[in-house]
């Protein structure tokens, strides 16, 4: 199961929400003073800047721990080298189980996470020096860090670790794939769209699940890389500078499929963003549409440079003018220009350096001219004192 507190893990969404109701009014301050100290949640996550300070010292430590016992030891041989960075994996991961964790209770503080990514590549890279050069495929090697990864996602709850993951087994798609024979290499874009549309339509129905709400984050940012990578599966750029830098196919099979899907995914995405209301669906097709459009171009040199650019930022304003008219007057029910409330981490970034470089000067105090101070009545009295 997760390595955190679960109970503590609900207590910090409930607050989320809590403090999102609380800031649109909707609870009293009581009622939100309430809610704090009804479902406390005693883990140690700092602002983003500590966060980040805490990472990378913790970083230099654990590269400086190795670094000396690699010195002491001296591993003069492959086996020697696995077995260093296997003891180091494992001592990351005690310090994670046995101190980080249940006793100095840290969350997302920098030093879980870098533990964590230290530990899991020491794993991963021992594993791999085991391996030698006995193997001469990578999908070995991918197969021996996709359950690591999965394991690191699912049981620490962290995001970078569930993308690696999907990565992992994109890449052992691929290189599976690869080794067909080559009349049949025009499977090999195909694969990979299908391992992102399953991974895709898993991660969509598991988010609204309860039993998924402590990996909401991690599903949230697996369903943006299976997107991502569902479309740069078969656009037409992609697919044929692969085939040709990777197996020197020249003629690419099915080519008149891969520029229809370059430009019907896009508009697809754009379309389903807009009724669903999906953040996700309508920044990624916009990003599809642009690069559809230059994916177009590179091939297709129409006009210059510049008058494409020109032209094409004419036409996106004007399809932005008459759309936000559009969504503005009521027709496409559910958008609006209110602010929800959600912060994204920019925005907190950009709180926090507010509030630690100006926030907490204090003011100069002014005082009026002929304003001795002291005194009881009023006049000009010192109080007794110079």
């Amino acid at each position: 199961m997760i390595a955190y507190n679960p109970a503590w893990l609900d207590a910090i969404w409930i607050k989320k929400q809590a403090e999102q109701w609380h800031d649109d009014g909707l609870l009293s301050p009581e009622q939100w003073e309430s809610v704090q100290n009804e479902y406390p949640s005693p883990f140690y996550s700092p602002n983003v800047f500590v966060r980040i300070g805490l990472a990378i010292f913790c970083l230099v430590l654990l590269i400086a721990a190795i670094g000396l016992t690699a010195l002491l030891t001296s591993p003069d041989s492959t086996a020697g080298v696995g077995i260093l960075c296997l003891l180091a994996g494992a001592c990351c991961f005690v310090l994670l189980e046995v101190w980080i964790l249940p006793t100095a209770k840290h969350h997302g503080s920098g030093v879980d996470d870098m533990l964590l990514y230290v530990g899991t590549g020491t794993f991963i890279g021992a594993f791999w020096t085991f391996m030698g050069e006995s193997v001469d495929s990578a999908v070995p090697y991918a197969l021996v860090a996709l359950p690591v990864l999965l394991i690191a996602g699912f049981r620490y709850v962290d995001r970078l670790a569930a993308v690696a993951a999907f990565c992992c087994g994109y890449a052992l798609i691929f290189l599976i794939v690869k080794d067909v024979q080559p009349g049949l290499i025009v499977f090999l874009p195909l694969s990979c769209m299908v391992y992102a549309a399953v991974v895709y339509h898993f991660v969509v129905n598991a988010r609204p699940k309860h039993a998924f709400r402590y990996w909401d984050g991690a599903l949230g940012m697996v369903e943006l890389a299976a997107l991502i990578a569902f479309y740069a599966s078969g656009n037409y750029y992609i697919v044929r500078e692969t085939l040709t830098s990777e197996m020197q196919i020249e003629n690419i099979p099915m080519e008149w499929f891969f520029w229809v899907f370059t430009f019907v995914v896009p508009l697809i995405y754009v379309y389903f963003g807009w009724r669903r209301k999906n953040h996700i669906l309508l920044d990624i097709g916009i990003t599809a549409v642009a690069a559809a459009l230059g994916t177009f171009r590179y091939y297709h040199s129409v006009l210059p440079l510049a008058w494409a650019a020109s032209i094409g930022g004419a036409v996106l304003f004007v399809i932005a003018y008459f759309a936000i008219r559009y969504l503005n007057t009521g027709a496409a029910k559910g958008y609006t220009y209110v602010d929800n409330s959600g912060k994204n981490l920019l925005q907190e970034a950009q709180e926090q350096l507010i509030e630690q470089t100006i926030g907490s000067q204090v003011p100069p105090t002014t005082r009026k001219e002929g304003d001795f101070g002291g005194g009881q009545f009023g006049g000009g009295g010192s109080g007794g004192e110079f």
